[in-house]
């Protein structure tokens, strides 16, 4: 919802906000375990509704409580008022009832007033009055939008406190919406989260940890957003970690050692390697191994019983592919799945094929497939350059495809990459929302809100950042006004575990020892005729069962086909917004 603000005006610093806390407690407050304050620490709350007349769906979120910098020191007690309105005034916009920091459902309770101390210097990058962050864009990031394709500034870091300049990096002016954006939404105790955007010097590991070094002895930040599928943002990530500084982002999933070796410093929305492999390998042992073909384009193999072909990333630089088809691997055949044949292709990405080399692999992979009677497809996540299915249509052989997503592959726009003919029999577990056309998304109302005169070309650039800085900015909320790594783990660790109850919304919560978001998956299913709003060309992702979403283990029985619902499944519009839409004359999806 845009409230029409001057771009000129976005930039200036934001007013001191008043300083003590504590954060209102919406849901399951049993379920918490919250610090408790002295008679004379008492926090200002002023949760107000905002512009907004209905509630977002309660989910996870709605249950945040404050970790160990709850407790404010020289606090002023204040009554709340009639309605749940403090006596304060509030300064943030919350909205909703009960009140939410922003529209998206998965924005915490409202904090919507603070007074007191919130400690100053708490932790390094931290002081009385400002937060330091880094954005940092590796060298896959690309943009076709209003200026043309630009290359990244190689090396180049970008102080967004400073006056914004023409003809800026797209990232820039991204950094430069949400610092804005989540600064005047969300709860800081005070502070002002301060950021700078810089981009990777090269594509390599050595590159990633020089980065990191020079980033560190220039800024000093709390912590790093890492925007990034080189697979080298990783080697950033572990060189800050080893400082102390919080990260977070970083678009391909980790093992969960990697998050438990720096404790509390490395957090990611997205599940695990392990939590992935659980969720789509129960799947695949409840709904695909107990029962015989019923979605495949090959008439002899229909009701016979399933034998499966694995596909997998051989890609030496994504290790984290290779790891989580391994696991998958074992959990299959532990359940029975009757393994007939295994294939990879060495190249992930999206149009990397530059030496041939995942075509020449998926001339030899599909027939190989089909020699061996293979049924099912699993394909065990990783983009293959959309070189399978095309080779699979050309032996005219269309087996059952069922996909792991990796925020790419259930992607409605790269989708379109495939071969129809193949699709129509894929099935896809995915971590994605069910979400409307593009603008509607909430990171696109956000961004608007925050610049309407942002050009539409430009708009994907930004929510490409959007998931990962709002588990940051929730992460500085619910840690109170003492910020420290130890706050913020003992904020996003009294999120109660409760299974999702909105379609829009995946159950987010983190066990003990665990330091990533999202636990549940849904199931979709590709309709080759469906409409689009991303381009002439039909086809979408429909959501089986409307949406619904399962934890790892839970999925109800019954074959895959049991979730499917041809005449109600809606479309799912998840577009990670990397890739132009294949068809003839078009360009960035459509906004409007």
């Amino acid at each position: 919802m845009t409230r029409g603000r001057e771009w000129s005006r976005r930039y200036p610093p934001l007013l001191a906000l008043i300083a003590a806390v504590v954060l209102a407690i919406t849901a399951l407050p049993s379920a918490l375990n919250l610090p408790t304050a002295n008679p004379g620490e008492v926090a200002e709350y002023a949760p107000v509704p905002g512009h907004a007349d209905a509630a977002p769906p309660n989910g996870n979120l709605a249950a945040l409580g404050l970790g160990q910098g709850g407790v404010s020191e020289g606090g002023g007690g204040a009554a709340i008022g009639p309605g749940g309105q403090g006596l304060s005034p509030s300064d943030k916009h919350c909205v909703g009832t009960p009140p939410r920091q922003t529209e998206d459902p998965m924005s915490p309770p409202c904090v919507g007033y603070f007074a007191g101390n919130n400690g100053g210097a708490t932790y390094p990058g931290v002081s009385a009055g400002e937060v330091r962050v880094v954005l940092y864009i590796t060298n896959d990031q690309y943009h076709n939008g209003s200026q043309g394709e630009k290359p990244q500034p190689l090396g180049q870091c970008f102080n967004l406190a400073t006056a914004p300049s023409s003809g800026e990096p797209y990232f820039v002016t991204a950094g430069r919406i949400w610092q804005y954006y989540f600064n005047d939404r969300f709860e800081t105790y005070g502070r002002k989260v301060h950021f700078w955007v810089c981009f990777a010097s090269a594509s390599s590991a050595q590159a990633a940890a020089q980065d990191a070094a020079q980033n560190y002895a220039a800024i000093h930040p709390f912590a790093n957003f890492v925007d990034d599928f080189s697979g080298f943002g990783i080697d950033y990530i572990r060189a800050m970690a080893q400082h102390g500084v919080l990260n977070f982002g970083s678009s391909l999933a980790e093992p969960a050692s990697v998050y438990r070796q720096y404790p509390g410093l490395i957090w990611s929305f997205d599940p695990s390697i392990e939590q992935h492999a659980d969720q789509f390998a129960s799947y695949v042992c409840t709904k695909v191994v107990p029962y015989k073909v019923s979605f495949s384009g090959n008439a002899a193999d229909m009701n016979q019983p399933r034998r499966l072909g694995l596909l997998r990333s051989g890609d030496p630089s994504k290790p984290a592919f290779s790891e989580f088809a391994s696991l998958v691997e074992a959990k299959i055949r532990a359940c029975g799945g009757d393994v007939v044949a295994t294939a990879t292709y060495p190249q992930e990405g999206y149009l990397v094929d530059a030496n041939g080399g995942d075509t020449q692999a998926a001339a030899n992979n599909m027939p190989a497939f089909q020699r061996a009677r293979v049924t099912t497809v699993i394909w065990e996540e990783g983009m293959d350059d959309v070189t399978d299915m095309p080779a699979a249509a050309r032996i005219s052989w269309f087996p059952e495809w069922v996909l792991a997503g990796d925020s790419q592959i259930d992607d409605i726009v790269f989708a379109k990459y495939q071969d129809r003919n193949e699709l129509a029999h894929a099935w896809v577990v995915t971590n994605e929302p069910l979400l409307g056309p593009f603008h509607t998304y909430d990171c696109f109302q956000a961004e608007y809100e925050t610049d309407p005169q942002l050009p539409p070309t430009d708009a994907s650039v930004p929510c490409q950042l959007y998931t990962g800085l709002r588990q940051l900015f929730t992460g500085i909320q619910v840690a109170g006004p003492r910020l420290t790594p130890a706050s913020i783990d003992q904020g996003f660790h009294a999120i109660p575990g409760n299974p999702s109850s909105s379609p829009r919304e995946p159950a987010c919560f983190y066990a003990q020892g665990d330091y990533t978001c999202v636990k549940d998956a849904a199931v979709m299913w590709y309709d080759t005729s469906a409409s689009s709003d991303y381009s002439a060309t039909p086809g979408c992702w429909r959501a089986a069962d409307g949406g619904v979403r399962y934890l790892a283990g839970r999925w109800p029985p019954g074959d895959v086909k049991s979730l499917q619902r041809i005449s109600s499944d809606p479309c799912n519009n998840y577009d990670s917004t990397r890739y132009s839409d294949p068809s003839p004359g078009s360009g960035s999806p459509p906004t409007q």
